[in-house]
């Protein structure tokens, strides 16, 4: 039987103060398509937001960092003009297959005053109540993953243009609830971007990529796929390649939705399938 770390059970950490409240846990604008979202939690669309007084445990917070800093250490790998990188090299068992129906015996939901995460029909539906307070992870089981290939496949609702959507790979918390890892997303504008968390800290590695690979809006469907092996990651949407990375400050951790709102609140999504297959190395 696998056992589960308490710390993947707390998911929280410190958010932006805000006037006359503070937080008690440790833890555009383009017309969106008119597909109803999943679920339909009270959304907001004032600038300013007041922070609940009590946070529930389950909770993950954003960082205080709004913008990605670059940073000299990862490297772009070159590749021969016109060779993709195989995503299917070396794979082999399969680690982990959540279909999000309970089956897998992970608990994905939660609910705060900012996100609704919550299982029903065989997805994880993803909503948020207002825009640019910052994001939210779903933590995933306490298994540790090194050499892996990532599938997830994620269905929009309300989307516009600047919301966000990924998957947080070889992840790991510390003792202050701070996430780091490595973090692949794409924009409902069509574009994707690879970011090393660290400690909350983000860090470009992939600058923001446009690229016709991507279903943008809502509603649409769309399959993030990684392909990592030691240092090397690769990156895919819908089966074509991205861009790939070498860098190895980690090499192992767990994994976890992303998702986020940064324009008007009601950005409404569906994580319908994740698969984690094991990638052997020679």
């Amino acid at each position: 039987m696998m056992t589960q770390n308490p710390l993947r059970k707390i998911r929280f950490h410190p958010l932006y103060l805000l006037t006359g409240l503070f937080l008690l846990a440790a833890c555009q604008p383009r017309p969106a398509t008119t597909a109803a979202p999943l679920l339909t939690p009270q959304i907001s669309t004032e600038v300013t937001a007041t922070a609940p007084p009590v946070l529930p445990a389950t909770l993950t917070l954003a960082p205080t960092t709004e913008q990605a800093t670059a940073t000299p250490t990862p490297t772009h790998t070159p590749l021969p003009p016109g060779v993709t990188p195989d995503p299917n090299l070396g794979v082999g068992p399969t680690i982990w297959d959540e279909k999000f129906d309970g089956s897998s015996g992970w608990k994905w939901e939660y609910t705060d005053p900012l996100v609704t995460f919550a299982i029903a029909n065989g997805q994880l539906s993803g909503v948020m109540a207002r825009g640019d307070q910052g994001w939210r992870i779903s933590g995933g089981p306490d298994v540790q993953v090194a050499n892996a290939q990532f599938r997830l496949t994620v269905r929009t609702f309300l989307c516009y243009e600047r919301d966000e959507y990924g998957l947080l790979l070889r992840s790991r918390a510390n003792q202050n609830f701070e996430f780091s890892g490595y973090l692949f997303k794409l924009s409902c504008g069509g574009q994707a971007r690879v970011e090393l968390m660290r400690d909350n800290d983000p860090s470009v590695l992939l600058d923001w990529i446009p690229t016709p690979a991507i279903q943008p809006g809502a509603p649409a469907e769309n399959t993030l796929m990684v392909w990592a092996a030691n240092e090397q990651l690769h990156f895919y949407v819908n089966e074509r390649h991205i861009g790939s990375i070498t860098d190895e400050t980690f090499t192992s951790g767990n994994f976890d939705m992303y998702l986020r709102d940064r324009t008007n609140g009601g950005l409404s999504v569906a994580y319908t399938r994740l698969t984690v297959k094991e990638v052997q190395t020679p």
